[in-house]
């Protein structure tokens, strides 16, 4: 299910509260906002846009994955001993998929 797109945020010179307003709306789930302006474009790509490490993260999750689906299990526990379910799979990827897409 793709994620809701956020409201606007009409200040389009205060960057640094577009900046607050947009991660408030990324903690709160959703893939994005809608702008006003092309100053806006900068920030909001920014906050949306998957970190390296979350990208290297969602890599060696989904590797992980096929070493423990052959082994007929479900539900596992990574290296670093952090237990990865179906939701934490399906986060991975929707992140790569958003990087694909860039």
């Amino acid at each position: 299910m793709p994620k809701p797109i956020g409201g606007v945020f009409k200040n389009f010179t205060d960057t640094g509260a577009l900046e607050n307003f947009a991660n408030e709306l990324n903690k709160l789930g959703f893939g994005s906002m809608q702008l006003i302006h092309p100053n806006q474009i900068e920030v909001v790509r920014k906050v949306f846009t998957p970190s390296n490490e979350e990208i290297e993260s969602a890599k060696k999750l989904l590797d992980s994955i096929s070493k423990n689906q052959d082994s007929g299990v479900g539900v596992f526990v990574n290296e670093k001993g952090d237990i990865v379910d179906a939701a934490m799979i399906r986060k991975a990827e929707e992140i790569l998929n958003f990087i694909e897409k860039l």
